[in-house]
């Protein structure tokens, strides 16, 4: 599923998927000595989050579930001379990756979309090197008037262990 409702414009950026990645980044940095060097996001949406975090890991790896997505996610990110960038179609609840390979996860705004979240939330675990950190965010609804509603949406950092 799309972390992002649209393909970004230029003039909106990917400001908020920096900010997100802010304090994240800060986290893998005090670890430096015993992360990979790998980052992956699960439901990469059109590549904000990708893009954000590749100057400051080895790799980052996209997984999404819509081709569609992942093709203009490559067109984005070939724009912008991305070289260190795998994409892939996978679903959240069957990561294609060995388990304990990625310095950060991010899950951002997808875990709401799944069949299965305790699988996702497992898949993801599974995914954090030693010294690893995941980033999940998550739509806070509430109900107002009868009416569900998002608002701004809660996230975590939480450390490999």
């Amino acid at each position: 599923m799309s972390s992002f409702a649209s393909a970004p414009t230029k003039e909106q950026g990917w400001a908020d998927s920096c900010l997100r990645l802010r304090t994240l980044l800060s986290l893998t940095r005090l670890n430096s000595k015993t992360h990979s060097g790998l980052f992956l996001d699960v439901g990469c949406g059109y590549g904000a989050m990708l893009s954000a975090a590749r100057p400051h890991f080895g790799l980052v790896a996209g997984v999404n579930m819509d081709r569609q997505e992942l093709e203009k996610t490559k067109e984005l990110l070939c724009r912008e001379g991305a070289h260190n960038v795998a994409l892939f179609h996978a679903s959240a609840q069957n990561l294609p990756f060995m388990p304990g390979q990625f310095a950060a996860v991010t899950c951002v705004q997808v875990l709401e979309h799944t069949s299965e979240p305790r699988v996702v939330l497992s898949q993801l675990k599974q995914m954090m090197g030693p010294g690893g950190y995941l980033y999940l965010s998550v739509p806070n609804r509430s109900r107002s008037g009868g009416n569900r509603t998002a608002s701004c949406g809660e996230s975590a950092i939480y450390p490999a262990g």
